[in-house]
């Protein structure tokens, strides 16, 4: 239920949008490296969001730790694209 927002047509619309501009990004240097500093400050802030919004029903406790876990993974994540 907590994910439900993310079947709206206005976010889908944008994850297309988004979608393209990651895959024309590697093409154009300039773009790459905008399109990374920008993946870096969202992508983290996304994840916790998102798991958050997935346990917000149950409790607060829950929701927060599952924010600090969600934010965990997709800083590791983040980490592991920007190094490679």
């Amino acid at each position: 239920g907590g994910l439900g927002m993310l079947a709206h047509p206005l976010v889908l619309g944008v994850s297309g949008l988004l979608l393209l501009v990651e895959f024309f990004a590697d093409k154009i240097p300039v773009v790459d490296s905008v399109w990374d500093l920008f993946q870096s400050v969202l992508r983290i802030p996304a994840g916790a969001a998102l798991a958050a919004s997935v346990f917000a029903a149950d409790s607060t406790t829950m929701a927060m730790a599952a924010a600090l876990m969600g934010g965990t993974l997709a800083a590791t994540s983040q980490a592991a694209k920007t190094t490679t």
